[in-house]
């Protein structure tokens, strides 16, 4: 393998893989054999400092393949029912993987600072949702719950004996809601190398879809503001 130092700019990233066989040959010839293995990841990176190129080399048994994506919400998918938790359940998307070593799959995280502090539903936070209390004034058991679904998305439910009031997402028939808002507020850290999102967002759910909750106002005063 070659790599000319004439074929490198800055900003270049080379990565040499765990587990990479290594033969004897080159791999499509009849005789090659494989001898060996990468024991560890390679990581090559070409940066300047002071105007100095620099070609540097790390050794680590850790890497995701997503490190050099930037951390950022990637939208809001499915709105279903699910029956075993009589709730329904919409997952928010990252674009890489949040979850890293901190929480197990599927882990419970409703309850965790990252989750309880910045989502809200319907206008309602976590700990009002898990407050909610039905017509007896018992308390809602599981009124919200907040899961690690995958490595890039958690999925939150909404238990469906909430009321709208209380931030449901059924009015008083049991249909769902016209519009159901859910909110992630400013400086939202995730568990993995504590990564921090530090625009938060707002969707809605119409029409059968999510979009992004945009305040059309807010805009149009900033637009003057610069006309």
């Amino acid at each position: 393998m070659q790599l000319p130092q004439g074929s490198w700019n800055v900003g270049d990233r080379f990565i040499l893989m765990k587990g990479m066989p290594l033969y004897n040959d080159i791999p499509s010839s009849p005789n090659a054999q494989k001898v060996a293995e990468l024991a560890h990841y390679y990581i090559f990176d070409c940066t300047s400092t002071d105007g100095k190129v620099t070609l540097t080399v790390t050794v680590t048994d850790n890497y995701e393949a997503d490190e050099d994506i930037d951390l950022a919400f990637a939208g809001v998918q499915q709105f279903a029912y699910d029956t075993d938790r009589d709730a329904y359940g919409f997952q928010l998307h990252f674009s890489k993987n949040i979850r890293g070593d901190a929480y197990n799959l599927f882990a419970d995280i409703t309850n965790e600072d990252w989750i309880r502090d910045y989502i809200t539903v319907n206008g309602k936070s976590i700990e009002e949702l898990l407050a909610s209390t039905d017509a007896d004034g018992n308390v809602i058991p599981n009124a919200v719950q907040v899961a690690f679904s995958n490595n890039n998305y958690i999925t939150i439910y909404v238990s469906a004996k909430l009321t709208a009031e209380q931030g449901g997402v059924l009015d008083a028939e049991g249909n769902v809601l016209e519009t159901v808002r859910f909110a992630v507020a400013d400086g939202f850290t995730v568990p993995r190398d504590n990564g921090v999102i530090t625009q938060g967002v707002a969707y809605k759910y119409e029409y059968n879809f999510w979009c992004r909750d945009v305040d059309l106002a807010l805009q149009a005063t900033a637009s003057s503001a610069t006309a």
